[in-house]
């Protein structure tokens, strides 16, 4: 039996490799306590599945990518894009895989990664890292190439994440072999945590501030009409097209395009489809990642100040006219009557 796992937990702790631990817990760390907190962790957490599951699928030979798995889920074709081959096979282990992680709690680590040896002594005392790819490599290396990924399960097991993280998921093509050096594949394996945790949470970013620019807008809108369930459309699927909106409200198809028209000028969804016969939105966050737009550079523009309620204002030249009506009453009626024309 290749034991060679085990060394992967009881590698020397030099200084690099210390400070890359501290890296990835500390990504890791910031990426559990924004989805604790996020209004967004619901979608997030969907669109973080196909990631994670399509990161497996690469680390087994698949050429298929999160968008190839996005297109086949939500049954529409991305524009400019070759259709990727995914096997029936894998599509039935994501939806085992997407359903198992609907239950918050995680079962022991020893439920999850069947270890049929002695452990070590010094086990338990080896950063929980370093413990957690040790049984990574270890699931790796007695599992099929079709198993679903179970990173996201050990961090939650070793207490390494209180939410499910399902786009941390990273397969060192080492680990199904012998490696020659066990400290050069740990140290690759934690950047590219670091590095999966850091995307995580950008795609967060994204996704809350798209959230939060389409209720600006629609709050600002004087005719939002029909953005708001389009709005919700879009929270739900990410993709829409002029014939899908014109069969889920029942609009005409020229009716589609130009609400669809509207949110893109608005920004709540960009056309990707370019020259393309039939038109094709994403939500902006998935644009990005998809590839089909640039993610701005530098500082986020300043959001628009809100007007202030003229409603207090008024109510308080009322208040101030009341007052020197008040005061003028102390001092008796004007003479003549109370008019000051001559006579």
């Amino acid at each position: 039996m290749n034991k060679t796992w085990l060394a992967v937990a009881q590698v020397s702790l030099t200084p690099p490799l210390v400070r890359d631990l501290e890296g990835a817990a500390l990504a890791i760390g910031r990426l559990d306590a924004r989805i604790s907190a996020s209004f967004c962790k619901e979608r997030w957490h969907e669109e973080a599945t196909m990631a994670g599951f399509a990161t497996s699928l690469r680390a087994h030979d698949s050429s298929a990518a999160e968008s190839d798995l996005f297109s086949h889920l939500r049954g529409t074709p991305l524009p400019h894009r070759l259709p990727a081959t995914l096997k029936q096979e894998d599509c039935a282990v994501f939806e085992e895989w997407r359903s198992a992680l609907q239950v918050r709690a995680a079962p022991p680590w020893r439920e999850l990664v069947h270890v049929a040896v002695d452990l070590p002594e010094a086990w338990d005392a080896a950063p929980a890292l370093l413990r957690l790819l040790a049984l990574a490599a270890h699931h790796t290396q007695q599992q099929p190439s079709t198993a679903p990924p179970i990173m996201p399960r050990l961090l939650q097991a070793l207490g390494l994440s209180e939410a499910v993280l399902p786009s941390l998921v990273i397969i060192d093509p080492a680990w199904r072999h012998r490696p020659r050096k066990v400290a050069a594949s740990v140290r690759r394996s934690l950047r590219r945590l670091t590095r999966a945790a850091l995307r995580a949470r950008k795609r967060l970013a994204r996704i809350e501030a798209g959230a939060t620019h389409a209720a600006r807008v629609l709050d600002g809108e004087p005719r939002a009409g029909a953005l708001r369930p389009l709005i919700d459309l879009v929270g739900r699927h990410g993709i829409v097209t002029p014939r899908g909106i014109a069969r889920e409200y029942g609009l005409s198809i020229s009716g589609a395009g130009k609400l669809l028209a509207r949110a893109a000028r608005l920004g709540l969804v960009v056309e990707v489809s370019g020259r393309a016969s039939w038109r094709t939105y994403l939500s902006p966050h998935l644009a990005i990642e998809f590839g089909y737009v640039e993610a701005p550079r530098g500082r986020p523009p300043a959001l628009a100040p809100r007007p202030l309620p003229l409603t207090p204002t008024l109510q308080a030249f009322d208040d101030e006219l009341a007052a020197i009506d008040a005061m003028l009453a102390r001092f008796g009626p004007l003479p003549n009557g109370g008019s000051d024309e001559e006579e």
